[in-house]
């Protein structure tokens, strides 16, 4: 999990500045969006992968529940790095790696958003390569479960293909995430690593706890903190019509 058990983002303290709370939370939420999306998604392409060793059918619905949590990741990464940006009382948060590493990431994140959240005009508006597909190509790479098994490297063509050559991972000589990583989507000249940002959101993650903490522990006026999800649940009882009205 990104956030660590019993994480300060989730003990906000009712003394803290009110648009202080709100962006922790903002951040927070963003974070388990990541986490959440990141999990389902390794999951999908580890069945798509293994139904395509054993050479059965796919299963319904897996290649788009793929593709779907590839750009939830990258939303709730945009999410995450524009509160994070913008957070107050944050001083030279250039200067902190864990700050510095989310935002850069971001801009090439911002660039393939781009594409998807302006499609009608991408369709209509440009000469289109032959190698483009409407939401882009997602690779990824499974890594062998003994040291003499065999590394998969895998792609999926989300939309029409046409002749054009495409980047395929390779795999040789690189970390790969368990059960897969080498998570990237790519769209034409954009292409972005869902795995690093993973390990950017992982490295913020910790290093904002620690801060955050920190700066909790270190006044007593924090230590009263206030729930947060909090989930309400009404029963309605049904009236039956009345014959007479």
């Amino acid at each position: 999990m990104i956030l660590r058990p019993g994480s300060p983002l989730m003990r906000i303290p009712v003394a803290l500045e009110r648009k202080q709370g709100f962006f922790l939370e903002g951040i927070r939420v963003s974070l388990e969006m990541i986490d959440h999306a990141h999990s389902r998604l390794q999951s999908a392409l580890l069945a798509i992968t293994n139904g395509f060793v054993r050479q059965e059918a796919s299963q319904p619905g897996l290649l788009t529940s793929a593709i779907s949590d590839a750009w939830l990741v990258i939303d709730s990464f945009h999410r995450l790095a524009d509160p994070a940006e913008h957070i107050p009382n944050v001083v030279r948060r250039t200067q902190i790696q864990f700050f510095h590493n989310l935002i850069h990431a971001n801009i090439a994140v911002n660039t393939l958003r781009n594409v998807v959240q302006h499609l009608p005009e991408q369709i209509n508006n440009r000469a289109v390569s032959p190698d483009w597909t409407v939401w882009g190509l997602l690779n990824w790479a499974v890594p062998p479960e003994t040291e003499e098994g065999n590394i998969y490297s895998c792609s999926y063509f989300c939309g029409k293909v046409t002749a054009g050559q495409r980047p395929i991972i390779n795999p040789m000589g690189k970390g790969i995430r368990r059960p897969v990583g080498l998570i990237t989507l790519v769209q034409e000249a954009v292409s972005v690593s869902i795995s690093e940002l993973i390990g950017y959101a992982e490295s913020f993650a910790a290093g904002l706890e620690r801060m955050v903490e920190q700066q909790f522990e270190a006044n007593p006026a924090f230590a009263q903190t206030y729930a947060s999800d909090v989930v309400v649940c009404l029963s309605f009882a049904p009236v039956p019509p009345d014959p007479n009205s």
